[in-house]
């Protein structure tokens, strides 16, 4: 299962993915996509005609209470994030898999190839190129687990949790205000 979960927007690349999942020709998977489509046609998400993809749309938001089972049940997830998106702008979903130990299949540029070179949480694609987001879409289902399997991922989902960083940043609040700062 290959996820794609959050808001769909042009910049978050979700035309480029549904092209890649056309052009996807690995082993048999399905797709999920599931956020609230902002300016991305509804139509287009169930688009995709590949034999060797079944494709799930939920064109939603997704309730807090549900959105851990949509990682839970995902073998990896999809980021066809485009340049426009920011070198530098951090993802929350991106960080969300992560804490879910879930791999990730990211555009190569800035923090989301920094990431995966540094700690191995998943692999790159050329961003903008549909043909090299088939290809590492095929790979990651062909061999999730030499990315999962690795110490560096592990230590990178365990450190870059929401409940780890809230808790260091609690840690440095009680220092600073009990020094009376």
């Amino acid at each position: 299962v290959l996820l794609y979960f959050g808001q769909m927007r042009a910049e978050k690349g979700v035309e480029l993915l549904v092209k890649a999942l056309r052009r996807y020709e690995g082993p048999p998977a399905t797709a999920v996509l599931a956020g609230s489509p902002t300016d991305v046609d509804p139509e287009l998400l169930r688009s995709v005609d590949n034999d060797q993809i079944e494709t799930v749309v939920n064109d939603e938001f997704v309730p807090q209470v549900r959105v851990s089972a949509y990682f839970a049940a995902a073998d990896a997830v999809v980021f066809p994030y485009r340049r426009s998106f920011g070198r530098e702008r951090p993802s929350g979903v991106f960080q969300k898999a992560c804490a879910a130990h879930r791999p990730t299949v990211v555009p190569g540029f800035g923090v989301f190839e920094r990431t995966v070179t540094e700690y191995g949480v998943g692999v790159t694609f050329e961003p903008g190129d549909p043909d090299s987001l088939a290809e590492r879409l095929a790979s990651m289902v062909a061999d999730t687990e030499s990315v999962v399997g690795r110490a560096d991922f592990e230590e990178y989902c365990r450190t870059h949790s929401y409940d780890h960083l809230a808790s260091q940043f609690e840690s440095v609040y009680e220092r600073v205000t009990a020094d009376g700062r």
